[in-house]
């Protein structure tokens, strides 16, 4: 039975500690929560678009097989031949690609363009766990004072309840008033008062430390800080000033406005004429194709004569478009005048704080 109680001892001590978090162990926590994780799903959503987009400089390759059955007067696609009342079955088999040549950098911009939002995407990590420290931080500290709270609210009730049996005795010789005891025991009244919306405060920060970190066992969750853990750190004018300007939101900021720039480009690209190379190699088969003798072709020797390739080097001049890219280019151009004014007055913002 002792060692019974033992183990239930030292199981309740280890419980009561596992559901004491320090600020380094909340912190920790909150940073692989759902929103940390959602913000991490971006930069991967992010990477795999700059890849998707690097993958356009390769060339296009397809395979193509078609069948074609036809009844009447038909035309025989291996002779150019019209046949009366007749069905002819034919299959054309070919292999094709095509490859854009150039078309005014506009893949090249896009790449780039890809590669400043996957630096976005991750810098909006960096954004979201610093907002995350300073909310579970906010939370601590408070859930800190409110323990503290309630500590000063229950001195106070028994300060007050030790003066309410001074003052019970006074009444009881005559020396003290029926008045001066209701008078204490009003005040302690207040301070129960106090006390129960001082407890009802911790609960209230519990529940949003809780939630925050993904804690379903608010009841027993508590907070603990060791002071001796604190190093003093003093912070110089030019300190802060250099850490504010190097602020996740400063710097989507700064790389907002070369998006911006990149988007022009991308627009302005349209003015370039476009070329492309395609190709080709295939063949066709058609069972009324005949010899000179007579005879039918067997599918491997027709297959076999009837091979074809092809190379076509096509070049297109936008005329009429122009005028569309023209305008999509200014408003492209007036977008990186906000993205700059955006960004000095945020940098003005920062350096002010």
């Amino acid at each position: 039975m002792n060692f019974i109680a033992i183990f239930i001892f030292i199981s309740e001590v280890l419980y009561a500690q596992s559901n004491e978090y320090s600020l380094s162990r909340c912190i920790e926590i909150v940073h692989k929560n759902i929103s940390s994780q959602i913000a991490q799903n971006k930069v991967r959503v992010a990477k795999k678009e700059l890849v998707v987009t690097k993958d356009s400089f390769l060339p296009s390759l397809a395979l193509s097989n078609q069948h074609n059955l036809s009844t009447g007067r038909v035309l025989d696609p291996t002779t150019y031949q019209f046949l009366t009342n007749r069905t002819v079955y034919d299959m054309n088999a070919s292999i094709g690609g095509s490859m854009t040549l150039f078309s005014g950098l506009d893949r090249v911009h896009r790449v780039m363009r890809a590669a400043l939002n996957v630096r976005t995407a991750e810098l909006d990590v960096e954004k979201t766990k610093n907002e995350l420290t300073l909310e579970v931080t906010r939370l601590f500290l408070k859930t800190l004072m409110d323990k503290e709270a309630i500590q000063i609210c229950e001195n106070k009730v028994a300060l007050l309840e030790k003066q309410e049996e001074i003052i019970c005795k006074k009444v009881e010789y005559q020396s003290a008033t029926q008045g001066d005891l209701m008078k204490v025991q009003a005040d302690i009244m207040r301070a129960q008062v106090d006390c129960a919306s001082a407890r009802n405060e911790l609960s209230l920060d519990k529940v949003s430390m809780c939630e925050l970190l993904e804690i379903n066992d608010w009841e027993h969750f508590d907070v603990t800080f060791d002071m001796g853990m604190v190093e003093p750190r003093f912070w110089s004018a030019s300190d802060v000033l250099a850490n504010a300007t190097g602020l996740p939101q400063i710097r989507q900021k700064e790389i907002a406005v070369e998006q911006a720039k990149r988007d022009v480009k991308i627009a302005s690209a349209s003015y370039w004429p476009t070329i492309k190379l395609n190709a080709g190699y295939g063949s066709t088969f058609s069972n009324a194709r005949k010899r000179t003798t007579g005879e039918g072709y067997n599918f491997y020797d027709q297959m076999r004569e009837n091979m074809n390739s092809y190379v076509t080097l096509s070049l297109s001049i936008p005329i009429l478009s122009s005028i569309t890219v023209s305008h999509t280019a200014k408003a492209k151009r007036y977008a990186v005048r906000s993205s700059e004014r955006n960004f000095k007055r945020r940098s003005f913002l920062w350096t002010r704080r």
